[in-house]
C-alpha cells in the first residue's frame, strides 16, 4: 500500500475545514496548514523579529501571540504588506509541511494523508502532492458564510478574496473539486466517494 498526500485547498468560505473533518472522521490523517503557521509565528524566534521588525512590536499581545486581527487588518488592505509576510512564514510552513508528508510516507501508519490549505496553487506546493482536491461552493455563500463565521464586514472579507488566486483557476488544476453547494448528508457522501477511490488507489500503488 502506498500512502499518499492529498492537498485540500480553495477559496475563503468554501469548507475546506469541513470536507477535511469529514476525511478524518473516516480514517483519513489530516494536518492543517494555518495551525502549523501559527504555532510558526507564536514559537519561532527567527520569523517573530521579522515580523516585528517589519510590522512593529504591536502585532504581538501581552502574551506573546500574535495579534491576528491586527495583522488582517494590515495584509488584506495592503497587497505589498501581505507579500512581505507571506515572504516571512510561508517558507517556514512549507518547510514544516514537507517534513511532516515525508515522515508520513515513511512512517505508513495511515494510508491517506489530507493537508488543509488555502493557498497551495498561489505558493506552488501542489507540487508536493499526489492528488489535489478544490472545495468551492456559490461566491455570495462563501462570503456570507465568512461574515457570519469571523463577525466580518462584506468589504472587508470581498478584500480576502481578492488575495487568492480565482477558484475557477484552482478548480482547472485540481485532481478532484468538490461542489459544497447542498447539505451536510451531500457532502458526506461526495467525501465518501473520493475517500475510496483515493484509497483504492493507494492499495494498488
Amino acid at each position: 500500500m502506498k500512502p499518499l498526500a492529498i492537498g485540500v485547498t480553495g477559496g475563503i468560505g468554501g469548507g475546506k475545514t469541513t470536507v477535511v473533518g469529514i476525511f478524518a472522521s473516516i480514517g483519513g490523517h489530516v494536518l492543517y496548514a494555518d495551525q502549523m503557521a501559527q504555532k510558526i509565528v507564536n514559537t519561532d524566534d527567527t520569523v517573530r523579529r521579522r515580523i516585528k521588525r517589519q510590522f512593529g512590536d504591536h502585532v504581538y499581545s501581552m502574551n506573546g501571540t500574535l495579534d491576528r486581527k491586527q495583522m488582517a487588518r494590515f495584509v488584506f488592505t495592503d497587497p505589498l504588506a501581505l507579500d512581505t509576510l507571506n515572504e516571512i512564514v510561508h517558507p517556514s510552513v512549507l518547510r514544516s509541511l514537507e517534513k511532516e508528508i515525508i515522515s508520513f510516507k515513511q512512517k505508513e501508519q495511515n494510508c491517506l494523508l489530507f493537508v488543509e490549505a488555502a493557498l497551495l496553487f498561489e505558493v506552488e506546493a501542489d507540487t508536493m502532492f499526489d492528488y489535489m482536491i478544490v472545495v468551492d461552493a456559490e461566491e455570495e455563500e462563501r462570503i456570507r458564510r465568512v461574515m457570519s463565521r469571523d463577525k466580518s464586514a462584506r468589504s472587508d472579507v470581498l478584500q480576502r478574496v481578492k488575495t487568492q488566486m480565482p477558484v475557477s483557476e484552482k478548480m482547472a488544476r485540481a485532481d478532484f473539486v468538490i461542489h459544497n453547494t447542498q447539505d451536510m448528508k451531500v457532502l458526506k457522501e461526495k467525501c465518501r466517494f473520493i475517500y475510496k477511490l483515493l484509497h483504492a488507489i493507494a492499495r494498488t500503488s
